[in-house]
């Protein structure tokens, strides 16, 4: 804005010199004898100096500049903000009602109960996503009550569909064989199968983080698809977590569990003698079997119900599995929500939850 000020005054200048330059030009051309001639031969200074010309010190332009530039780019903010989407317009005042606020902390308890869910041992995590579905239905009826988006023959449909796919999940999902410690986590990563879907699932990942911004708009899928790859990353580091911490707490509040590993199994007898343990037997019944039992005294190790020793306690807190999956379970979570409120932003509410 100063900038085009000094520029308007240094062109209003030249403008001025140019016309006491024709001026005085005509003048010269009416020139001749008597008093045409002492109009003629006035020199061109004198003219000039009869002109009046205000000529502003270049800090008071810069502050003209300054003082007018809200006057010209006022308006255009409000045009821009007056065309700007009624979403971007209410952002500011959302926050303020207690509806909002009521939206967030069921969100918050249902994400909680959803994270407890996964900690169980005995429930695999594909059950557990299986019944999340199910927000779809409510999802809907909200949608259109609130949202006032239309309920078409197509969602009742969808929603008989996703009621009669979570019940075949819920009857025929196979139970897991063993509880996920984190030494069953590092030797499951080891697995090829394991490694193909990791390096498959970040090839994906990738590839649509470059295609998302280009054609996002033409497609719910486009976003959609990008958060639910980012959210398998999630739902694997959630089912890690909440076991590991559910292990931790368990072997924390109940005395029959242990919470450091009682026996290490890779020492010899000689080695635990070193190292100043009990070599002992393990079992209550034949065959024995032996190792180096850690817990001082080693009469105080904590037994199963048929005698035997526990061997792994159930604690796992210093594990490193535990703080990496923390990190993918918050990087994946908030990437996920990044993606699905870029599809919401541009498909209806019923298009996207559904779909995700």
């Amino acid at each position: 804005g100063g900038a085009d000020a000094v520029r308007m005054n240094g062109g209003t200048r030249e403008a001025n010199e140019k016309r006491l330059d024709e001026a005085s030009d005509v003048a010269g051309g009416l020139g001749g004898d008597g008093a045409g001639g002492a109009v003629g031969t006035a020199p061109v200074g004198s003219l000039k100096a009869e002109t009046p010309r205000v000529e502003l010190p270049v800090q008071v332009v810069e502050e003209l500049a300054v003082v007018s530039s809200p006057g010209v780019h006022t308006p255009l903010e409000m045009q821009d903000r007056e065309s700007a989407p009624p979403s971007r317009r209410r952002a500011q005042s959302v926050v303020s009602l207690p509806i909002w606020w009521m939206g967030i902390a069921l969100v918050i308890s249902g994400e909680v109960g959803n994270f407890a869910a996964y900690g169980d041992p005995n429930t695999p995590a594909s059950v557990v996503t299986a019944v999340g579905c199910v927000g779809v239905i409510s999802n809907s009826i909200i949608a259109t009550l609130c949202l006032m988006e239309p309920y078409r023959l197509r969602d009742l449909v969808g929603s008989v569909l996703v009621v009669v796919g979570v019940v075949l999940m819920v009857m025929f999902a196979p139970q897991q064989p063993c509880i996920l410690t984190a030494a069953r986590f590092y030797w499951l990563l080891r697995q090829p199968a394991a490694i193909i879907l990791i390096v498959l699932l970040a090839c994906a990942i990738t590839t649509l983080f470059f295609l998302c911004p280009r054609y996002g708009h033409k497609h719910v899928l486009w976003n959609l698809s990008q958060a639910s790859l980012i959210g398998s990353l999630t739902v694997m580091s959630s089912k890690a977590v909440s076991t590991f911490v559910g292990l931790s707490i368990s072997a924390f509040v109940n005395p029959s569990v242990p919470f450091w590993d009682q026996v290490d199994l890779s020492l010899d007898e000689r080695a635990c003698a070193r190292s100043g343990h009990h070599w002992g037997a393990l079992n209550a019944t034949a065959p024995a079997t032996f190792g180096c039992v850690l817990v001082e005294p080693w009469t105080d190790a904590v037994r199963d119900s048929d005698g035997n020793v526990i061997i792994s306690g159930a604690g796992q807190i210093t594990e490193p599995a535990l703080y990496v999956c923390l990190f993918v379970l918050a990087a994946s979570g908030v990437a996920q929500v990044h993606y699905i409120n870029k599809g919401m932003a541009l498909f209806g509410n019923s298009q996207v939850i559904p779909t995700h």
